[in-house]
């Protein structure tokens, strides 16, 4: 069973294996950047404004619980190298608010993700475990 913590999304009952908990600042604005684009054989360079999200992980907020050491680091190298920037990517397209209750689940590599504002203005709480269909770590065979 995982403990209730103060923030994150929890797993559901039944979850096995690591599980990570934690809050991000979160943020929803118009940001400018530089495009180059060819035009008649020349580039051109223009500045756009575009909506992106803004996910910035709290350091005293984290709690990666439950599971092996080599559990737990492969929940982390996922969640570095596909998690959050699939989640980043996703609050930017689905145009997540800020202050909605609405939930964004991520489903990749054998693990889900899972966040939402949960109502608040600044913070997205996020959560991470093995998806249900896949076993807590291969069996080797003997």
């Amino acid at each position: 069973m995982i403990p209730s913590l103060p923030w994150g999304i929890s797993p559901p009952d039944g979850a096995n294996g690591p599980v990570w908990t934690a809050r991000a600042s979160y943020s929803l604005k118009h940001a400018q950047r530089q495009r180059h684009r060819l035009q008649d054989g020349r580039w051109i360079q223009e500045l756009v404004t575009e909506l992106a999200a803004t996910v910035d992980l709290l350091p005293d907020c984290q709690c990666l619980i439950g599971g092996t050491a080599d559990e737990q680091a492969a929940v982390a190298v996922w969640l570095t190298s596909t998690g959050m920037p699939m989640l980043r990517e996703r609050c930017t397209v689905s145009r997540l608010a800020p202050c909605s209750a609405d939930q964004i689940r991520i489903e990749d590599g054998g693990f889900v993700l899972v966040a939402s504002p949960q109502g608040s203005p600044r913070y997205l709480d996020i959560g991470a475990w093995r998806a249900a269909s896949q076993p807590s770590m291969p069996t080797s065979q003997r």
